[in-house]
């Protein structure tokens, strides 16, 4: 997780206002990076923000009611005449179009919220952040103001509701969030990012809690309490078995950047005024306390460099500053063997803290109030300050819809996996074989009262296969036996990733 912060861009900071953190300030730009930040509004933001007000304009044209389109052209009676002439409803709402049907590709259009900005200062902040992240090169803030677009739009992290989070955050009123925003609720809770959140609970703990004294949400993390080994297997767990193990984690990571930029944007516009600044970022606070050499395990390691990935792609200055605080002594000597290809600005922002200067160093910036008393701070969340971090969170049950089921089949042996099912009810199973091979998969269903597998109806015949993603539903009530077949192989085992469910009819 150390890693993966130190690459991660700052923030601005104004000069005389609270410790000093790397990159140019805004109050302090040259007159050729202010000029750069006008040509890249007035080259690329402002079509962008143009494609975005039409796109928005067509898709309401198209999702409006006829009879409501009618009335806007001071036509209405003339329509519901020819809705009762030939017969059709007179009030019909189309499902809303994807943009490709209605306006232009995801890379041509700004994201909502950035086109709803209309104070220059506003367009000149987060100009600034893509221009900033990319060295002040503006066709590589174009490329990524572009690619970030479409990520999102696909992603579908935009034009949904992200309220309410999946995580529980501390000190923060998210219907007044929501309010000052002016963003919607009704985030459903069966996101893949709930489901993520609520199995890795009991491995990695997190969250958003409370702000510093300039009003910087922070990001608390207990690196130390991380279980490496058991986060990685339950994100095998969490996967698509065609899935890389990062892919689930990212899930969360996504929802999780975007409710820190809610608030990052919260507390801009309410307590940014108050201490006459800009909250541009959150600050990273890392407790190492109990840290120690096993955690620098290799597949946690590949996660979280895939999450780095994402972040330094599509969240420009997202990040103020960074405190890696309790450090142990294996940390300074990590750093000391990566800073040397870490560009200047972001080394300086980097600041690693032994654990008897943790508490001095973070009430330099944090109020006693807003700083959990683990770290020597007054505050005591009601459920935790990170909720989880001291045990106690029983880990959901088991839902075989979502979760995949890692098992290695010997040289020279078969295991066989079975579930019961009901009268029309659907089975469905998913399996990918480890390295690109492959086993001798076959599926047979057995009715109530069969005993052995020649008893039954044959699904689907014995064949070799490296992967397959298949349906059965049962016309009476009985089971489904798959088989995973290595005996022609008497040398390689097979590692198989499978997800076998049931749906009720």
């Amino acid at each position: 997780q150390f890693l993966y912060f130190i690459g991660k861009p700052s923030c601005a900071m104004g000069k005389d206002k609270g410790p000093q953190f790397p990159a140019p300030e805004m109050d302090t730009l040259t007159d050729e990076q202010e000029q750069k930040i006008v040509d890249f509004r007035e080259a690329v933001w402002r079509p962008m923000r143009q494609a975005r007000l039409e796109y928005e304009e067509r898709r309401a044209a198209v999702s409006r009611p006829p009879a409501a389109a009618a009335d806007d052209d001071g036509d209405a009676a003339a329509a519901e005449a020819e809705g009762e002439k030939d017969g059709s409803p007179k009030c019909v709402t189309p499902a809303s179009p994807a943009p490709s049907e209605v306006g232009p590709a995801f890379d041509q259009m700004l994201l909502p919220h950035h086109a709803r900005l209309e104070k220059d200062e506003d367009i000149r902040v987060v100009c600034y952040k893509f221009l900033v992240a990319r060295q002040w090169d503006l066709e590589k803030a174009e490329e990524m103001l572009r690619t970030t677009c479409k990520f999102k739009y696909e992603r579908k992290v935009v034009d949904a509701p992200i309220f309410p989070f999946a995580f529980p955050v501390r000190g923060y009123d998210l219907d007044d969030v929501q309010r000052v925003l002016e963003e919607p609720g009704g985030r459903p809770l069966t996101d893949k990012c709930d489901t993520v959140y609520k199995h890795t609970l009991p491995f990695y703990q997190c969250t958003y809690h409370k702000w510093d004294k300039w009003g910087h949400p922070i990001f608390l993390e207990a690196t130390g309490n991380i279980s490496v080994v058991g986060l990685v297997d339950k994100l095998k767990q969490l996967k698509a078995p065609d899935e890389k193990p990062d892919v689930p984690m990212n899930h969360f990571h996504i929802h999780f950047n975007e409710a820190g930029d809610r608030l990052v944007r919260y507390m801009d516009a309410t307590y940014g005024p108050k201490v006459d600044r800009r909250v541009l970022g959150v600050v990273a606070v890392l407790d190492c306390h109990q840290l120690g050499m096993g955690h620098l395990y290799s597949p946690a390691l590949d996660v979280l460099k895939a999450v780095w990935a994402v972040d330094s792609a599509h969240y420009p200055e997202g990040l103020h500053s960074l405190w890696v605080v309790n450090a142990p002594g294996m940390i300074n000597f990590a750093y000391n063997i990566v800073k040397g290809w870490l560009d200047p600005r972001v080394r300086a922002k980097v600041k690693i803290v032994k654990p008897d200067k943790t508490t001095e160093t973070l009430l330099q910036f944090i109020d006693k109030e807003n700083l959990p008393a683990f770290l020597g701070g007054e505050c005591e969340c009601e459920g935790g300050c990170i909720f989880g971090r001291d045990g106690g969170v029983p880990p959901p049950e088991d839902d075989p819809s979502l979760l995949s089921e890692l098992f290695n089949v010997g040289s020279g042996k078969k295991e066989t996996r079975e579930i019961e099912a009901k009268a029309g009810d659907t089975i469905s199973w998913e399996f990918v074989v480890g390295d690109g091979r492959n086993v001798e998969f076959s599926a047979t269903f057995l009715s109530e009262g069969d005993e052995e597998l020649s008893d039954g109806r044959e699904v689907f015949m014995a064949q070799k296969q490296q992967t397959q993603d298949e349906q059965y539903v049962a016309s009476e009530p009985g089971r489904l036996v798959l088989t995973f077949s290595n005996e022609y192989s008497w040398v390689r085992s097979k590692d198989i990733t499978l997800r076998l469910f049931v749906t009720a009819a």
